[in-house]
């Protein structure tokens, strides 16, 4: 992630690819925190409604804005959200994920106002 110029680098980013598909999950702690999934070709409601299921850890999605045909987006329990785009696919974010990059940003953005001691 980049922000306020600086690179800020956390948990670990795995990768994998099969049969047209390109899942990216981001591990903190060794916990999944955020989830994306891509494919080749066009996304169908099969398609949308089977990552939601597999990524709802017995929550219950539900609607947060108006959907249209190139992008969805849902609110689980805890905050945890997922994001559907028709170009960019499927980004499935944890509350915990959320809160930790906004806690970073806050660091890096304190770091970039000091005022360094030359």
């Amino acid at each position: 992630m980049i922000h306020e110029g600086r690179i800020i680098k956390f948990g670990q980013k795995v990768l994998y690819q099969s049969e047209g598909w390109t899942i990216t999950a981001i591990f903190i702690n060794g916990k999944c925190e955020r989830i994306q999934y891509k494919k080749t070709g066009s996304w169908t409601n099969e398609h949308v409604y089977a990552v939601l299921n597999a990524n709802a850890n017995g929550q219950t999605w539900s609607k947060d804005s108006p959907f249209d045909n190139s992008r969805k987006r849902w609110i689980g329990v805890g905050s945890s959200s997922a994001d559907w785009n028709m170009v960019l696919g499927f980004d499935i974010k944890s509350d915990y994920y959320s809160k930790h990059v906004e806690k970073l940003k806050k660091r890096a953005t304190a770091k970039s106002k000091a005022v360094p001691n030359f």
